[in-house]
């Protein structure tokens, strides 16, 4: 991994796969690979085409699953993914920004669950109709008129009715 991420080296297909199998063969190096791999492709400073070099070699690690168990673990992992999901401009020209955006967005849904969203809730579905969701029953006061300060129609009722 080292020599991977080295300036001049270049990420291509054997080695990736030497990467992985090593990884695959030696459990107990799972942790230092991948932290190795966060480290470099979260470092706010670090070169882009560094960044693009570990993308490449953990989306490739994300066929094991122990590597995506201790991507997991890695405090502020998907804090950094979501940024590199939104790479632009580095300078290594628009394909290259668009691997590193494309490899984010993989390994954070592999390891996460979502596509990139911050804000999405696991297991939660929107109705494409918002006025097809449930309105909490109104509460008739003691004046007969509805009183509903938990619903949007007890709401303008109770405006209505002032």
């Amino acid at each position: 991994i080292f020599q991977a991420l080295a300036a001049g080296s270049t990420v291509d297909f054997p080695m990736v796969t030497e990467i992985c199998d090593r990884v695959a063969k030696e459990p107990r190096e799972v942790p230092e690979a991948v932290r190795l791999l966060v480290g470099a492709f979260s470092d706010r400073n670090g070169p882009p085409r560094r960044k693009l070099k570990a993308l490449t070699i953990m989306n490739e690690l994300m066929y094991d699953q122990r590597a995506v168990a201790e991507v997991r673990e890695v405090h502020g992992v998907r804090d950094a993914l979501w940024k590199l999901q939104a790479t632009h401009g580095t300078g290594l020209g628009d394909g290259p920004d668009e691997q590193i955006r494309m490899f984010a967005t993989e390994v954070e849904k592999k390891c996460f669950g979502s596509a990139g969203d911050p804000f999405a809730l696991q297991g939660v579905s929107i109705p494409s109709d918002p006025f097809s969701l449930p309105i909490a029953p109104m509460k008739e006061s003691a004046g007969g008129a509805a009183s509903g300060a938990s619903s949007m129609m007890g709401a303008l009722w109770s405006m209505g009715s002032a």
